[in-house]
């Protein structure tokens, strides 16, 4: 099933429903494309703006990529609970297992993580959209960087709990240091977001 294709309601009913899929990282992936799509919207509302306006075809992009990631989530996921269902009787068949879970394990990692660098990029632009686009639109503004810092902390602790079972150490640990790094610096945009729409709402 392709999760990006349904209606809205019909996407919430599955997100209620009783499997795994679509979970947190197509909701963080959801919120990318929410947050792209807002961010144009302000641009658009805007006038002559070169700086602004450069952004509009990477957003375009994002929104097509953010969606991608919805179903790359469940795949991934999926991936991964395929990989356990292995038979693990002999000890080939345990090598074959593990080597499957790990690599599912990474697929489900790289998942998050891109969607991790989307939404970095959506919160830089949240803050430039805010001070230089139309004044009118300035919350729309702020609630497209609101929405990508969540896409980006939520992603982020999916990115960590795929990691924490990966054994991998050359693999992991440099995706858990820039996947920190984004973390630690979306947290300091937020908040400079966050101050910037305080003094001027």
């Amino acid at each position: 099933m392709s999760f990006k294709n349904l209606t809205l309601e019909e996407f919430t009913e599955e997100l209620a429903g009783g499997s795994a899929t679509p979970g947190g990282g197509s909701v963080a992936a959801l919120a990318t494309a929410l947050s792209s799509s807002l961010l144009k919207m302000v641009i658009n509302l805007t006038e002559d703006n070169a700086e602004l306006d450069s952004f509009s075809s990477d957003l375009n992009k994002d929104i097509r990529d953010a969606l991608h990631l919805i179903d790359r989530d469940c795949d991934s996921f999926d991936e991964v609970m395929e990989a356990y269902k292995l038979p693990g009787e002999t000890e080939e068949e345990k090598s074959k297992r593990r080597q499957a879970i790990e690599e599912g394990l990474k697929n489900a990692t790289m998942t998050p993580f891109d969607t991790m660098k989307v939404s970095f990029k959506l919160l830089q632009i949240s803050l430039k959209v805010a001070k230089e686009g139309n004044k009118n639109a300035i919350s729309d503004a702020g609630v497209a960087g609101f929405m990508a810092y969540s896409a980006v902390k939520g992603a982020y602790f999916n990115v960590k709990i795929n990691t924490s079972s990966i054994e991998d150490e050359e693999f992991k640990d440099p995706v858990n240091k820039e996947a920190e790094k984004m973390m630690e610096e979306s947290n300091q945009m937020i908040a400079q977001l966050e101050d910037y729409l305080k003094e001027q709402i």
